[in-house]
């Protein structure tokens, strides 16, 4: 299990150095929550070890959140220590799909996908003096059925990407050969490739 700083800085680092977007304190949170929801769906354990909790305006890490308070609503600075050992390779790769679904929408966005009547923030938010523990349980739950993980398919559409075929046991497209068009090859593989670069990459520039 990794620790929440490590998560949160990692969020930072492969956002900004490399999808280049800039993150806020507030967005961060709203990382960490789909992070935390996204790993214990694909692994069923969590991905840190710091409660989240139900705040008024979203779910938090409390501690995490205290940290970069004093960036206010600015963008948070990359960190200076290495990133490469601090998470194993199943937390890298799922940390890349969270930054590559959740990392290009706004703070206010995410505000809206975190706080979804029926999330686990709003089952668990009860008033604004109070701020409980959202369940690892209930974020398992969600991730898994509700706010589901898209598959390769999925992605690929949603960037304007037909991807035409049934999904082999290899984990690559099968396209009809009257379709097939070696230049627009799309592959599960490509996707893997990307990711395995992405990691190259930040380890020789941290």
């Amino acid at each position: 299990m990794a620790n929440a700083f490590d998560v949160a800085e990692f969020i930072i680092t492969i956002s900004k150095d490399f999808a280049h977007i800039d993150t806020s304190n507030v967005k961060l949170q709203k990382l960490l929550y789909c992070a935390q929801g996204r790993y214990l769906a694909r692994t069923g354990n969590p991905l840190f070890d710091a409660p989240i909790e139900a705040w008024a305006d979203g779910p938090v890490v409390k501690n995490v959140y205290e940290k970069y308070l004093v960036y206010g609503s600015d963008p948070l600075p990359s960190p200076s220590r290495n990133m490469d050992s601090a998470l194993n390779a199943q937390e890298f790769d799922a940390l890349v799909d969270v930054i590559g679904d959740y990392g290009f929408c706004s703070a206010s966005e995410l505000r809206d996908i975190t706080q979804l009547d029926g999330s686990p923030w709003a089952n668990a938010f009860s008033s604004k003096d109070a701020r409980p523990e959202i369940s690892n349980s209930e974020l398992q739950t969600y991730f898994t059925t509700v706010n589901r993980e898209p598959t390769f398919k999925e992605r690929m559409e949603k960037q304007g990407v037909t991807v035409v075929g049934r999904l082999g046991p290899d984990g690559m497209y099968v396209m009809p050969a009257s379709e097939y068009d070696p230049d627009d090859d799309i592959y599960e593989s490509d996707y893997a490739a990307l990711k395995k670069d992405c990691a190259t990459r930040l380890t020789a520039t941290i």
